[in-house]
């Protein structure tokens, strides 16, 4: 229930208006809204006011009580517009003062609202004369408000470029955002000059503001307003783990087979909790997956992988490129007899006398040497060299060594 409760701006500080109802012939109850009203001798009277009950009532009986007190006189106040109406139907427009010709109205609904004026003679001896005026009220376009969350470029820097654009259509809440136009500004007046018109860098805090103007040819150009404000996201760490392998055999094949790149899951996603992360292994391109990544054939020396790692909470993504190293093996470098020679095996006479045995230093250059001498009891004498990085071993055979002999290696 409401009304419009008013005066004529003579009334006194005891004069008052008080509006109330009764349900199902209970004990009377004001309204919740201006229900109790009153004058002020100064003269600042209370203006035509909407009084209203907000709470829905259910019920058998309404009765709508009004009580007015002043002391007579030229003391007036008046009430009107008295309505009653389901919870559950549109809001209605409010007159604000019904008998002033300039009244001024609110509380306009979406689409036409018809408003219709009497005039009276003051004694009644001509007849009334009416007409009506419909005030359209269209409604604005939508123009959401955001925030928004973004990863930044590039690891550590905390700054994010942005196609506001993207965005258009969460703020018109229209897929394509049919007829509705919307702009980009960084002020919040929202002046030609600080229209944008390209990406722009964001950072933590940022806020931009959008214009949203309806452009269908039925409706006139109504606009509406609002912002977006952005968080800018940290990438994932992701690690070069520095891939290292000794080249299959036969030495020479120059490659590296039956590799699991998933092994090195753990070092790219640095000190991260392995359950935030998951990482994808890419080929050369970057973009595309490693179809088998537990077991990759034909590695070579300079091979190149991504790995992608996303922060499964924030869905932020980093790269990081892997050049995996395939290092050649030393090629066999045999040993050389005191004669030369490069024989499988070698016969030789019990003896004091220092032989020498050796390899081509220049076969293998940049390797060490590991010499495996038998030089136990009733083996070889070791006189000299045999060690790490020596080429050449000088030894010597007083022991009778029965076939097949003593295996003498160099690693």
């Amino acid at each position: 229930p409401s009304l419009i409760a008013s005066n004529n701006n003579n009334i006194e500080n005891e004069d008052y208006i008080r509006v109330q109802y009764s349900l199902n012939g209970a004990a009377p109850v004001t309204f919740d809204q201006n229900g109790f009203l009153t004058g002020n001798t100064a003269g600042a009277d209370f203006p035509p006011t909407l009084v209203s009950h907000s709470v829905p009532l259910v019920g058998a009986t309404l009765r709508i009580i009004v009580t007015i007190n002043n002391n007579g006189g030229d003391d007036e106040i008046y009430f009107t517009n008295v309505f009653v109406r389901e919870a559950s139907s549109p809001d209605l427009p409010v007159i604000t003062n019904i008998n002033d010709p300039n009244s001024a109205v609110s509380n306009l609904q979406p689409g036409p609202n018809v408003f219709t004026w009497e005039i009276r003679s003051e004694f009644g001896v001509c007849p009334a004369s009416t007409n009506s005026l419909t005030i359209t009220r269209n409604p604005l376009p939508v123009a959401n408000n955001l925030n928004e969350d973004v990863c930044e470029n590039n690891f550590g820097d905390a700054e994010a470029t942005v196609d506001l654009t993207v965005y258009n259509d969460v703020v018109t809440g229209i897929l394509g955002s049919v007829d509705r136009t919307v702009e980009w500004y960084t002020n919040a007046l929202r002046t030609p000059p600080f229209l944008v018109l390209g990406p722009v860098n964001v950072n933590t805090g940022s806020v931009f503001y959008h214009r949203v103007i309806n452009t269908s040819a039925v409706l006139p150009q109504c606009q509406n307003e609002g912002q977006i404000e952005f968080t800018v996201l940290t990438l994932p760490e992701a690690v070069d783990p520095n891939i290292e392998f000794c080249e299959d055999f036969p030495v020479g094949l120059g490659q590296k087979n039956n590799v699991d790149l998933t092994v090195y899951n753990s070092q790219v996603i640095g000190t991260a909790n392995p359950a935030e992360r998951s990482v994808l292994w890419l080929q050369s391109d970057a973009s595309t997956p490693v179809p088998t990544p537990t077991d990759v054939d034909n590695i070579v020396d300079g091979s190149t992988f991504f790995a992608q790692v996303t922060n499964t909470i924030t869905n932020c993504i980093n790269l990081v490129e892997v050049e995996v190293r395939v290092y050649p093996r030393p090629v066999n470098n045999p040993v050389i007899a005191p004669d030369g020679s490069t024989p499988a095996s070698i016969t030789l006479c019990r003896s004091t006398a220092t032989l020498l045995f050796q390899i081509d230093p220049d076969r293998t250059p940049n390797t060490t040497y590991e010499w495996d001498i038998p030089t136990g009891a009733g083996e070889f004498v070791l006189f000299g060299g045999g060690g790490v990085n020596d080429f050449f071993a000088l030894l010597r055979f007083p022991n009778i060594v029965v076939s097949p002999g003593l295996t003498l290696r160099v690693r």
